[in-house]
């Protein structure tokens, strides 16, 4: 198994096996990823590229591009039958109702809910649309997502991004609980996340957790120290340059 074959094989001009594919990839000491990335004229895949305009937009709680991002999901949707496009334009469609603080339509993300409760093994793809799709679902039925969610992910552990999306699903758990006034089982996840861990470089999901840990206290009763924590997690936000994160959860405090 040589380069040269793998170039025909980039060109189209054999076919082979799934097994003898990644053999072959093993021999060389290439990663699929790289491979794709090759593949995609060294640029991430257009699926990809997409996810990451998603996730970017609505870190910076950017309306406008969240918006553009709809419109061009829907042109998709038009010349495709491809599933990807129709659950991100409903992912980027409960995004903007997030931002506009509007009411999601429960029939309009219906498709969402039947792919995740019908799909039997969740991969990377069903635990992302997951994580970013949490706050569709009531706590009842998120509990029992969860657990299905965290026994996936225990599966793909080795793999360097699990640590942060598991941290980001926890996190928005979190959220969904005390959106849903209970404080009992919002303690219950950040708990979770304490023994899990988090890694040193994950900037944003720790001060996301001590923000988090702050508004528990509060709502516990414990204003003072709970502000202290709040304040001190959107000044970190402030001086690691995300302003936006640091506003809009600013205002989630304003609200608690």
């Amino acid at each position: 198994m040589t380069k040269s074959f793998l170039s025909k094989y980039e060109r189209e001009k054999v076919n082979i096996s799934v097994t003898k594919f990644f053999k072959l990839l093993d021999n060389l000491n290439v990663e699929y990823d790289e491979i794709d990335y090759i593949k995609n004229g060294y640029r991430v895949s257009s699926k990809r590229r997409v996810e990451e305009r998603i996730i970017t937009a609505f870190q910076k709680i950017d309306l406008e591009e969240l918006e553009k991002l709809n419109r061009e999901l829907i042109q998709e949707l038009e010349t495709t039958e491809d599933i990807f496009f129709l659950h991100n334009h409903l992912l980027v469609y409960s995004l903007i109702c997030r931002v506009k603080n509007e009411k999601i339509d429960e029939e309009k993300v219906l498709p969402i809910k039947y792919y995740l409760f019908n799909t039997q093994y969740w991969g990377y793809y069903e635990l992302r649309l997951f994580t970013n799709m949490m706050f569709i679902y009531d706590l009842e039925t998120l509990e029992f997502l969860i657990e299905k969610a965290l026994k996936e992910v225990y599966l793909y552990r080795d793999l360097n991004a699990n640590q942060d999306d598991l941290a980001r699903m926890l996190i928005n758990m979190v959220l969904c609980c005390f959106d849903q006034h209970n404080n009992r089982k919002a303690q219950k996840y950040l708990k979770t996340i304490e023994s899990i861990g988090v890694k040193e470089t994950a900037f944003f999901e720790k001060v996301t957790i001590e923000f988090l840990n702050g508004i528990l206290l509060i709502k516990n009763g414990h204003k003072t120290s709970g502000e202290e924590k709040c304040l001190f997690s959107l000044e970190v936000f402030k001086r690691l340059g995300m302003k936006e994160y640091a506003s809009y959860y600013k205002n989630y405090l304003e609200q608690v």
